[in-house]
């Protein structure tokens, strides 16, 4: 097959074509990451899978109207420190992360944190008269949409998941494309085989995945 003989450069190219497509039809959303932040490496490889992730220094307008639907676009900070956090408060932010936390807020826009990569959580700041000025700062940003996340989040498998029957090792798959991410999720849940149509298309990562995985597909 053409695919087969797809360099990784090719490959790369098709899963990001099959993405804005998937996103497009509504099956996937586009992730807005901080250029140059650090985000969990577990995580980050499991949404470069399920969705579009895009590296921004800034937020251009057609970013803000995909972020203003939770269903299209979720917006993920790298860290979140005292003095950035009470930058944004004080209207007045210092760098890159604090400006792109402060518009959002301005456009009423949810912006995601893990409680890890945030430094009153992580610094297990003792409450005092002094402190508790940080704690009502993040109460207020809570407040006007900031959402702290636990380090443990995974996708969601249910959205993975959607428009399949399944009777025990057996899932019948009814989408257009079937991903990487979709047949890990497959995977843990003990499946073996998934039955397709001859139309559904496999994208060169999830070919991989069923050749390493020894995963059967039955094309009807």
């Amino acid at each position: 097959m053409i695919l087969n003989q797809m360099g990784n450069d090719d490959r790369e190219l098709f899963d990001r074509i099959v993405k804005e497509v998937l996103y497009r039809l509504g099956e996937s959303k586009k992730i807005y990451l901080i250029k140059d932040g650090r985000y969990p490496e577990a995580w980050l490889d499991e949404m470069s899978k399920a969705h579009v992730v895009e590296w921004r220094e800034e937020l251009s307008s057609e970013d803000f109207e995909c972020l203003k639907e939770t269903s299209t676009g979720e917006l993920w900070l790298p860290e979140l420190s005292i003095s950035q956090m009470m930058s944004v408060i004080g209207g007045i932010p210092t760098d890159r992360v604090s400006k792109i936390l402060f518009e959002a807020m301005l456009e009423g826009i949810s912006v995601n944190v893990f409680e890890s990569a945030l430094e009153i959580s992580a610094r297990s700041v003792v409450r005092t008269p002094f402190t508790e000025t940080f704690f009502k700062g993040l109460e207020l940003l809570r407040q006007s949409g900031l959402v702290i996340v636990n380090a443990d989040i995974k996708i969601n498998a249910t959205k993975a998941v959607k428009n399949i029957v399944e009777s025990k090792h057996t899932i019948e798959f009814k989408k257009r494309v079937l991903t990487e991410s979709q047949l890990s999720a497959f995977k843990d849940q003990g499946i073996h085989e998934v039955i397709t149509s001859k139309d559904t298309i496999l994208t060169p990562s999830a070919m991989d995945f069923i050749r390493i995985n020894s995963i059967n597909i039955d094309r009807k």
